[in-house]
């Protein structure tokens, strides 16, 4: 196992995962993800706060915002820190089948998941060639609004 590594001060460590979650969520809304990755890297390399208390906030908040790029690793980290999984998804879809889908499926797996559709949900035309390009131009008009977009959070 690979020892620990450990920021100059807790208030340093504080400070760039605090830098991190801002800028994480510009790239992220401006679709500059390999500049958030890069951020990510800072973050692990600055290292974590020595007091153990904040050394768990670190975590915690570190594993969320890893979440949207890493989401099968940030689940099974947050299961070893004997945090629940992600608690509540919000999906921008005005198609109930694939809701009620879903639901069937986390029911039958037993998972500690809702799931919730997007109070404002416009609908948007596909024209683009691939899922990501659809996924991208359904954001958009959220993205125009200056809202929120949250696909995966937590209960809070």
């Amino acid at each position: 196992m690979e020892e620990k590594r450990f920021a100059e001060s807790d208030e340093e460590a504080m400070k760039t995962l605090h830098k991190t979650i801002k800028k994480v969520g510009e790239d992220i809304e401006n679709y500059k993800f390999n500049t958030a990755i890069a951020q990510l890297m800072i973050c692990v390399n600055t290292g974590l706060p020595k007091d153990e208390l904040l050394q768990e906030e670190w975590r915690e908040n570190f594993l969320i915002i890893l979440h949207p790029f890493a989401p099968h690793i940030a689940e099974e980290l947050f299961q070893n820190l004997k945090k629940d999984e992600i608690k509540k998804a919000y999906l921008a879809t005005g198609n109930k089948n694939k809701m009620t889908r879903l639901q069937m499926v986390i029911e039958k797996n037993n998972l500690p998941l809702s799931i919730h559709q997007y109070q404002e949900y416009q609908e948007v035309e596909e024209t683009g060639n691939t899922a990501l390009e659809n996924a991208l131009q359904k954001i958009e008009p959220y993205k125009a609004k200056k809202r929120q977009f949250p696909i995966i959070t937590t209960d809070s």
